[in-house]
C-alpha cells in the first residue's frame, strides 16, 4: 500500500511507462488499487496527475489520458534505479552470518581507514571538540559497563564520516555506516565481552582523534586501520566452531528486534 503523494506519483509513472497507450484518470486509479492496493477516488488522482504535468513529467493527450514526457520517463527510469540500488545495498549489509559479518568487518576497515585520513585533512575545531566528545561519551559507558549497543561507538565513526569531503567516501561510508548495521554493533558488543579489551577500542579511538586533531591523515589512517585489524583478529578467533551457530542466531535474533521484525530502510 502506498502511504505517501511522492510514493503514489512514483507508482502512476510506472503505470504510465508500462502502457502502450494514453492513461485516462480512471484506468490509473484502478492499476493503482490492483497493483499497489492502494484505492484512491478518481478526483485524488487527477489532482496527482495535474501536479505532474506541472512537473513536467506527464502530458496530455486530447481527452485520451496522459503519457510520459521525456522528462517523466527519465524520473521513471531514476526511481527504478534508485529502488534497485536500494535492494541491493540492503542485501548487501543484513548480515546473517559470521562470514558476512567478518565481511563487512574488512569494508569497513578499508573504507573507514581512508574516511578518517579524509577527516584529518578537513577537520574544523568545532569537529573536534565534537569528536572529543563522542570518544569520553564512550569511555565513560564502557566504564560504567552499558548495556550492549548503548556504548556510542557508531557515533564516534559517523561523525568521523561527516567531516570529509570526499563525495565518494561519503557514499561508501554512508553504506557501511548505514543504520541497518547498528544490530550487527550490538552483537559484536555481546558476543566479544568477555573476550575483548573494551578499553582497548577506547584507546583505539583516542588514537585516531590525537591523529585528526594534528592534523595528520596518514597517521590517522594508520589508527583506524590498527582498530579494525585488532577487531577482525579478536573476531576470527571468536567466531569458529559451535560459536558461530549461537553467533548467526543472535544476529537473526537482534536484527529481528531492532526492525520490530520488518525490513529495515
Amino acid at each position: 500500500m502506498l502511504r505517501d503523494r511522492e510514493g503514489t506519483m512514483t507508482a502512476l509513472l510506472g503505470i504510465l511507462a508500462e502502457s502502450g497507450e494514453p492513461v485516462g484518470t480512471r484506468t490509473a486509479a484502478l492499476a493503482l488499487q490492483e497493483r499497489h492496493d492502494t484505492k484512491l477516488s478518481e478526483s485524488t488522482v487527477s489532482r496527482l496527475l495535474q501536479e505532474m504535468d506541472g512537473r513536467g513529467w506527464t502530458t496530455p493527450v486530447a481527452t485520451k489520458g496522459r503519457v510520459l514526457t521525456a522528462q517523466g520517463r527519465a524520473r521513471h527510469d531514476e526511481s527504478l534505479l534508485s529502488a534497485q540500488a536500494k535492494t541491493t545495498l540492503t542485501s548487501a549489509i543484513s548480515v546473517q552470518t559470521v562470514a558476512g559479518l567478518l565481511e563487512l568487518l574488512h569494508a569497513r576497515k578499508a573504507v573507514e581507514s581512508a574516511v578518517a585520513a579524509d577527516a584529518a585533512g578537513h577537520a574544523t575545531e568545532a569537529d573536534i571538540a565534537e569528536l572529543r566528545a563522542l570518544a569520553q561519551v564512550q569511555a565513560d559507558h564502557v566504564a560504567e559497563d552499558a548495556a550492549p549497543g548503548t556504548k556510542g561507538g557508531l557515533d564516534f565513526h559517523r561523525k568521523i564520516a561527516a567531516m570529509g569531503s570526499n563525495s565518494m567516501l561519503k557514499v561508501l561510508s554512508g553504506i557501511v555506516l548505514a543504520p541497518q548495521v547498528d544490530h550487527i554493533d550490538e552483537v559484536m558488543d555481546i558476543i566479544l565481552g568477555e573476550h575483548h579489551e573494551e578499553m582497548s577500542v577506547v584507546d583505539h579511538h583516542r588514537a585516531v582523534l590525537a591523529a585528526i586533531e594534528a592534523g595528520d591523515p596518514a597517521a590517522a589512517e594508520e589508527a583506524m586501520n590498527r582498530h579494525f585489524a585488532g577487531m577482525i583478529s579478536e573476531a576470527e578467533k571468536y567466531l569458529v566452531g559451535r560459536n558461530a551457530q549461537v553467533v548467526e542466531r543472535l544476529l537473526g535474533f537482534v536484527g529481528t528486534k531492532i526492525s520490530g521484525g520488518a525490513v529495515l530502510s
